[in-house]
């Protein structure tokens, strides 16, 4: 059976599954012909009302040490980039959380989805979940 998804989400069903049933028997593979790559942004509000707080938080997080932490266990890359040398070499060298310069060079950065595109998608995801 084939499926696809985020990296991180098959990663985590990945485990998971080996974790409840001994069996390694999923592999989230990476296409030759490239991916959709996309960027998550944390943000300060302009109206936060602790923004030193706020910063306090962005720079715990971009810790390498913490960020080798959460990659290893979101499965995703993490956001500071020495992280890398920190996390398990399971995922430091998993080409679904680190893609080779060949596979980046075929990729391209997603762009968020028009709510009408959107509501098109789902209206097909909902017909193949009903084997229509």
């Amino acid at each position: 059976m084939r499926g696809r998804g985020f990296g991180g989400d098959l990663n985590i069903a990945k485990r998971r599954r080996a974790e409840a049933t001994g069996k390694p028997d999923i592999a989230v593979m990476v296409p030759k012909e490239g991916v959709g790559l996309w960027v998550d942004t944390l943000t300060i509000p302009k109206d936060a009302a602790n923004v030193l707080n706020a910063h306090r938080y962005l720079n715990w997080i971009l810790d390498p040490k913490v960020a080798a932490k959460n990659g290893d266990y979101v499965t995703y890359a993490p956001s500071s980039m020495p992280a890398k040398t920190l996390m398990s070499k399971e995922y430091s060298e998993d080409p679904s959380i680190f893609p080779s310069d060949a596979v980046l060079a075929n990729s391209y950065i997603m762009l968020p989805t028009k709510p009408d595109i959107l509501k098109y998608e789902v209206r097909l995801w909902q017909n193949i979940k009903a084997n229509k």
